[in-house]
């Protein structure tokens, strides 16, 4: 049997070599200096965040604001896991083994709230209980996903306290539904000129800005199985533009030339209804949601809009080589997160009582109650079951959020 490397013995030049090579993408270099001492001590500053000069809207009018330049905001979601040392402060809490976060970095940090369409700060605790600050030596801070808004220019400063990223929907007569980038191309080394952004509309309509090319964005004129096929969703996996229709039907992109490439023909048994891309664990998946629209319809508070129930969920592996999606019977520990701005998933076992096998969707509306900011309209798919449950009926759930773990404000051992 091989006896096991310890990873912080590396040679410091090797390690030098390493963190050089990620020091254009913070992500990574966050995820590398969070390892171990030796790791983090081999490693220059982090990067600067994320930052791109004001682009034009990719909306036709705006009735609230006199220019159409917006601000592309970043955040990222970040799973916080306990250290593992035994520690009696520790105790009652030992199956909760970690802490889920939305970050937002600008000028200062905001945390916010990583479950909500309609994201609001989290409520501040007391000092006894807040953390003033978290030291990446004490914790292994695993980056999960990057969400990306546009915004109007005038709301970017207080952008942090309005969070309303649903803000075209009463600002626009084109609302956009996804927003992705080619974060892998954005680096202050080359001036984000190979930044590449694209766009889902809520009227199933493409469009790309590149900058350091014309400074205007690009409808994507894509040949679309039939008239009622439209495009459902968009990802950036693996450094390549991903879109998805209604039918199943999988395409990349490459936003220089407009081609496109088949990598999914359409799912045979498949909804023609809501689809949703996320990777986990390395590999691409497709959520099939069927929504019922002849069924119960419940007002949306963020829109005005009534949305449907839905009523079943399938899983799907993307598998390249057969130009198919594999249903997948079980995830398994993972539990999915599933909405229109971004999706990721996390493992069950990071979380007591967390049920593995599950999807989180974030963007169907079973009851809200106002004060509650862990119930934001959040429905639970169960495959097991294949029955859906309100956020509330599992509060083990609501610790993804807040408080946050006690060890989180502990002192170290």
């Amino acid at each position: 049997m091989e006896e096991e490397r310890d990873w912080s013995e590396l040679p410091e030049d090797m390690l030098i070599q390493i963190s050089n090579h990620l020091q254009t993408y913070r992500f990574e270099s966050i995820k590398f200096r969070s390892v171990c001492q030796s790791w983090r001590k081999s490693s220059p500053p982090l990067p600067p965040p994320f930052s791109l000069n004001p682009i034009i809207l990719p909306i036709k009018k705006i009735e609230r604001f006199d220019d159409d330049f917006g601000k592309l905001i970043e955040t990222t979601i970040y799973l916080i896991r306990r250290p593992n040392k035994k520690n009696k402060d520790f105790q009652s809490e030992s199956a909760r083994a970690a802490w889920l976060i939305k970050v937002e970095e600008d000028k200062t940090l905001n945390v916010i709230h990583p479950l909500d369409a309609i994201t609001r700060e989290l409520m501040i605790p007391s000092p006894k209980t807040a953390p003033t600050g978290l030291s990446l030596l004490d914790f292994e801070v695993i980056g999960v996903c990057k969400e990306y808004i546009l915004v109007p220019k005038q709301e970017a400063d207080y952008m942090s306290k309005l969070r309303n990223d649903f803000l075209y929907l009463i600002t626009s007569n084109d609302p956009v539904q996804k927003v992705v980038v080619s974060s892998s191309t954005c680096t202050a080394a080359n001036n984000n000129k190979d930044c590449v952004i694209m766009v889902l509309h809520f009227s199933k309509s493409l469009c790309f800005f590149r900058y350091g090319a014309t400074h205007k964005w690009s409808d994507i004129a894509v040949h679309q199985d039939s008239s009622k096929s439209y495009f459902s969703d968009i990802i950036y996996y693996q450094r390549q533009f991903y879109f998805v229709e209604n039918t199943g039907r999988t395409c990349v992109i490459d936003p220089y030339t407009l081609s496109t490439t088949l990598v999914a023909n359409p799912i045979v048994h498949g909804y023609l209804e809501k689809k949703r891309l996320l990777e986990s664990n390395g590999e691409l998946f497709l959520v099939d949601i069927y929504v019922n629209e002849n069924g119960p319809r419940v007002p949306q508070q963020r829109d005005g809009f009534f949305q449907s129930f839905p009523i079943d969920c399938k899983v799907f592996r993307l598998d390249k080589q057969r130009k198919q999606w594999i249903e997948v019977q079980s995830l398994d520990d993972r539990v999915f997160f599933v909405s229109n701005n971004c999706s990721f998933s996390i493992l069950a076992m990071d979380f007591s009582g967390c049920k593995g096998n599950c999807i989180l969707l974030l963007d169907y509306f079973f009851l809200s109650s106002v004060g509650d900011m862990c119930d934001h309209d959040v429905g639970i798919f169960d495959l097991d079951s294949r029955t859906f449950n309100r956020l509330l009926s599992h509060s083990s759930y609501l610790q993804l959020l807040w408080p946050p773990p006690r060890w989180i404000s502990a002192p170290a051992p």
